[in-house]
């Protein structure tokens, strides 16, 4: 964390493959809060930087894959917390568990782009 701006949100810096930061931005709504996060990084190492044009569409589709699984766990922990019963919080399905189904499909997809590039650079 660089930055607090309690209780207003927090910035935050990234370091590594991608370089960058995150800005949480927190406010109120009435009795909701609207949270806001962007997220703005760079591909910093070489590889990375130079085959964006073709890995970019396997990391959005891996970012939206991870995303709604987030979103899908967010929901049944604020159900199980709103539940008015012992019951009600029973009847509240379990989050998704692990899976790497998608992140091996883009793995898969993004070995193979980069061998035919490497091919394609001999």
């Amino acid at each position: 964390m660089t930055e607090s701006r309690s209780p207003y949100g927090f910035t935050i810096e990234a370091l590594g493959d991608f370089v960058g930061r995150g800005i949480w931005t927190f406010a109120q709504d009435g009795d909701q809060v609207d949270v806001t996060y962007d997220w703005k990084i760079r591909a910093e190492k070489p590889l990375l930087r130079r085959l964006t044009f073709l890995l970019r569409p396997i990391f959005e589709a891996n970012h939206r894959w991870a995303m709604a699984r987030g979103e899908e766990s967010l929901r049944l922990e604020l159900a199980r917390r709103r539940a008015a019963t012992p019951e009600e919080r029973a009847r509240v399905p379990p989050p998704p568990g692990p899976s790497t189904t998608m992140p091996w499909l883009l793995g898969s997809a993004a070995m193979a782009i980069l061998v035919v590039v490497g091919i394609l650079c001999l």
